[in-house]
């Protein structure tokens, strides 16, 4: 029983990419879920909720009504007042204080990445061009289910420094910009250590395992049912997602991902697709549109001293669900 699940894991790795490859979109999308539900042991399906410590069908059940026609996230329970949720969860037949406890601990662990602010942009220039090298910056924050006192983001967080033109390696994504790893010390610039954060292993007791979860970011066109840019995978990040004491940091993480934009001028509207290869019902779409402009209009931009930012009219509020 407990060999079965890593191999089945492989297979569907092999599945994704051959559905990849084939670039439709409800394959590339149920291979990802697939994944989900073999690290977490649960059926196609299922509620979400039995990815938590001691839920069985009847606790679910409970919960969610009997007559409920749509599962509940584990957001969408942890939402729940804390007596509302109590009295559906523990009792005869159902949980026990302790084993509710633990459920509710590991659902405030659950790495839910939340977009804040969603953007193309080109490296130095203030409008995207036919065919230029386009960035999709994903700004977003681990915010765990039933956080509370979330702290508001900070605007400065949500923008995107060009690296310096001397910083070579940054220019080349190998490197974080120099002039976003500098801090303040006694008056004088300091180059502050750059971090890369591996977030804590997948609670999937049933895996024979251990795995690390993996976010994949794509772009689709929902009219075509199509994959229009390959996933991006991330599984580090650079900013420390908890503190040493277990809570929930809300730290602003930076995404980005890089293609060629279209040859032609006009406006593309994307549906943004952010998956957790490792648990249920923490997935988050956005729709997204992307502005080309007319060569002759970047021409004229460049008479311009600032070129340090994408314009405003670039830039997407995540709408995410």
């Amino acid at each position: 029983k407990y060999e079965a699940a890593p191999v089945a894991l492989a297979l569907t790795e092999a599945f994704t990419a051959i559905s990849l490859a084939f670039g439709n979109l409800g394959p590339i999308v149920g291979a990802f879920k697939t994944s989900q539900n073999l690290i977490q042991a649960v059926p196609p399906a299922s509620s979400p909720l039995l990815q938590l410590p001691n839920f069985t069908d009847a606790i679910v059940k409970s919960v969610e009504g009997e007559d409920s026609k749509e599962h509940f996230t584990v957001q969408r329970y942890m939402e729940l007042p804390e007596a509302q949720r109590r009295k559906l969860t523990v009792g005869a037949g159902l949980l026990s204080e302790k084993q509710y406890t633990d459920a509710v601990s590991v659902a405030k662990q659950l790495p839910m990445l939340q977009p804040e602010r969603i953007f193309f942009k080109v490296m130095g220039e203030k409008v995207i061009t036919p065919s230029s090298l386009v960035q999709l910056v994903v700004k977003a924050r681990f915010i765990p289910p039933g956080s509370t006192s979330v702290p508001p983001v900070n605007p400065l967080d949500l923008e995107d420094i060009d690296p310096d033109e001397d910083d070579l390696e940054a220019l080349m994504g190998r490197k974080p910009a120099k002039n976003r790893a500098t801090k303040m010390v006694d008056g004088k610039k300091v180059e502050a250590k750059i971090e890369t954060i591996q977030p804590p292993l997948a609670h999937a007791p049933y895996l024979a395992r251990d795995h690390s979860p993996r976010w994949n970011i794509f772009l689709a066109d929902a009219k075509q049912g199509k994959m229009a840019v390959p996933p991006f995978t991330f599984t580090t990040f650079d900013k420390p997602i908890f503190d040493e004491s277990g809570k929930p940091t809300f730290n602003v993480q930076t995404l980005k991902m890089q293609f060629q934009a279209p040859p032609q001028v006009g406006d593309f509207t994307f549906i943004l697709h952010m998956i957790c290869d490792s648990y249920m019902g923490l997935d988050n779409t956005a729709q997204i549109t992307l502005h080309i402009d007319d060569p002759a209009k970047a021409a004229a931009v460049e008479e311009e001293d600032d070129i340090s930012e994408p314009d405003e009219g670039r830039s997407i509020s995540a709408n995410t669900h």
